[in-house]
């Protein structure tokens, strides 16, 4: 019975290798190998069951039946075998790739090769260079914020504005302030005004309003009237404190946006007043030209050194 399945795997695997191999022939070949494999394994299951029976009943020449199996499973093998041609080697792919790889970067070198052999033909060889000495060469012009473009100031200017600053040195910070002569020392006084801070890689400017009162406002934005025209500015932290009877808010930002284009305005303004809106309440009050003159004054301090006049 061993013998027997062997025999029948043999034919069927083979069998199904030769429909798979022929499968690129013309129709009326396949037709022949199907009725020929359909004859072959008629007579072969035809043995096959004759030896089952005499295997079970103990009857006829079971060796020789079995020796028939195995051989008939050989010889089907054996056209398959035949047939089953060895294909050709091709290349590896991997050896086109690099091979292609290589061809396209050799065309792209020559191609920029190239193109940069016919700029350089059009250069005009007279052209002057950074170098030559008919060149000149224009040094960057240090950036100025458009809004300080009204504000007016040379160098002579500039160092009499500088001399006249009140000036405070943060040892620790190592930083300067530049202040008006004109502005408070404390926190408790009224005051609209600007102040410079500047180190040894850097300047910047402050924009800082002191509202002073015995009663609280509790101040959210700010409404300046400017030569009739309003500006609106909104603080993004209002400090608060209180003693002797009175009461002071004040709030004290960078000098940029808006509160650069305010100070701007103010500085050449004919006339300016504030209104300061509370959770409740609001108040107004008059810029005076003192007021305005002092942050005209350190704007051009300012703009000086931003030009580096100060060098």
């Amino acid at each position: 019975m061993l013998f027997s399945i062997c025999g029948t795997i043999l034919i069927l695997s083979s069998a199904f290798a030769n429909i798979n191999i022929n499968s690129k022939k013309s129709l009326l070949t396949k037709a022949t190998s199907i009725l020929q494999l359909l004859h072959s394994l008629g007579s072969y299951f035809k043995r096959f069951f004759q030896t089952a029976r005499d295997q079970l009943i103990g009857g006829g020449n079971t060796q020789r039946n079995k020796r028939l199996c195995i051989c008939e499973g050989f010889l089907f093998v054996l056209p398959v075998i035949k047939m089953d041609k060895k294909p050709k080697k091709k290349p590896p792919f991997g050896l086109i790739l690099l091979f292609g790889t290589l061809l396209f970067g050799l065309v792209i070198g020559l191609g920029i090769l190239s193109r940069r052999e016919n700029t350089l033909k059009r250069i005009d060889i007279s052209t002057p260079t950074a170098n030559s000495g008919s060149s000149k060469i224009t040094p960057i012009q240090p950036y100025v914020p458009s809004d300080l473009e009204n504000i007016k100031i040379d160098k002579e200017t500039f160092r009499a504005k500088l001399r006249s600053c009140y000036k405070k040195k943060d040892e620790f910070e190592e930083m300067t302030w530049y202040y008006d002569q004109s502005s408070p020392k404390f926190t408790n006084a009224n005051a609209i005004e600007c102040y410079i801070g500047k180190d040894a890689t850097k300047v910047f400017l402050r924009f800082r309003v002191q509202y002073l009162s015995d009663d609280w406002l509790f101040i959210d934005n700010a409404i300046f009237n400017i030569d009739g025209v309003n500006f609106d500015y909104i603080p993004g932290k209002v400090e608060r404190d209180n003693g002797g009877g009175d009461i002071w808010e004040w709030f004290d930002e960078p000098g940029e946006g808006q509160a650069l284009l305010i100070l701007s305005k103010l500085a050449n303004a004919r006339s300016a007043k504030v209104k300061f809106n509370g959770h409740q309440y609001y108040n107004i009050r008059q810029i005076s030209s003192r007021q305005r003159q002092a942050i005209k004054h350190v704007l051009q301090v300012y703009k000086g050194f931003l030009l580096h006049y100060d060098k």
